[in-house]
């Protein structure tokens, strides 16, 4: 048996600005972290040449070119997987449409094991890229780098993105004062981003420039956070009208009454959680405005995705 352990992130600054289609443009920088909150992938060897993937559902199958589960089926193939195995995926919190990477963390976790098991050697930026083809290339799926970068090599980091490569640099993020509160809605982001990249013209260029010059500016301060938080949120909502909807915008205007300093939805929008940077003065109001929707305590990590168990 082998488990690999992959954490979610948190987007903070610049997200959007990864898309490849703005990164032909101009560069983009993303600042984030990835949060003590995991995807885990177990794999077992079977003794017979069938090939059993469990998660929301239950797959027996001969051949890997036959899982329906494209993550798995993509990943497997990459890495030159036989048959005779069998896996399952599980995460801390739902793992579809939270706006914490979550499917690009599986993608990330599903390489790494399938490396480890068969003793094949790979660094970090090599699974974030593969991760990133897999997504983009093969499944066609309009994502950016971001998440794959912050699953595979983990901690509190800015990422510049260039047209065909990554450059990754540590920064400071205090995280304090800031708290996460669910709005009640999964959503998948492929409408939202696919929108996004439609409107990546003379319409919204400046809001991806602005995005990406917020997040490549930011220093580290004691108070310098929530007005990144808040300036970033003005250029993100007008990226696409997909982003918000009626009960984000009541969940924004309930942030405020409770003394909330910033905020902005994690992810693509439409749903997922909203980040709240909040004075510890002014905590217990914030949580009594939104006492009707579920908070989620997180704590920033400093590593990305790992073999945590190996018996093989």
């Amino acid at each position: 048996m082998i488990i690999s352990q992959t954490p979610l992130r948190m987007s903070i600054l610049g997200g959007g600005t990864d898309l490849p289609e703005w990164c032909e443009k101009e560069f983009g920088h993303v600042v984030g972290s990835t949060i003590d909150k995991y995807i885990y992938v177990i794999l077992t060897k079977r003794f017979d040449d069938k090939i059993c993937v469990g998660y929301s559902k239950q797959e027996t199958v001969d051949s890997i070119d036959e899982i329906q589960h494209d993550l798995v089926r993509e990943s497997a193939k990459i890495v030159g997987m036989k048959n005779g195995f069998e896996i399952k995926t599980m995460a801390d919190i739902p793992s579809g449409g939270s706006g914490l990477g979550s499917s690009s963390a599986i993608l990330v976790g599903l390489l790494k094991i399938f490396y480890e098991y068969r003793n094949i050697s790979v660094t970090s930026k090599e699974i974030a890229e593969q991760a990133f083809h897999i997504e983009r290339d093969i499944l066609k799926r309009p994502v950016g780098r971001q998440d794959h970068y912050f699953a595979a090599l983990g901690g509190k980091n800015r990422f510049t993105f260039f047209d065909t490569d990554v450059f990754c640099e540590h920064v400071e993020i205090p995280s304090n004062n800031l708290y996460m509160f669910f709005t009640g809605i999964t959503r998948k982001s492929t409408p939202i981003l696919e929108n996004q990249i439609s409107n990546i013209n003379k319409t919204t260029e400046i809001y991806y420039r602005n995005m990406a010059n917020l997040a490549k500016s930011y220093v580290y301060s004691k108070n310098s956070l929530p007005g990144y938080i808040k300036t970033n949120w003005e250029y993100k909502k007008l990226l696409s009208k997909e982003i918000m909807n009626p009960e984000i915008e009541k969940m924004c205007k309930l942030a405020d009454e409770g003394g909330a300093n910033s905020y902005k939805i994690l992810g693509a929008g439409g749903g997922g959680f909203l980040l709240i940077y909040c004075e510890n003065e002014k905590l217990d109001s914030l949580r009594e405005s939104l006492k009707n929707y579920r908070e989620l305590p997180f704590k920033f990590t400093n590593y990305g995705t790992r073999v945590v168990f190996n018996n093989e």
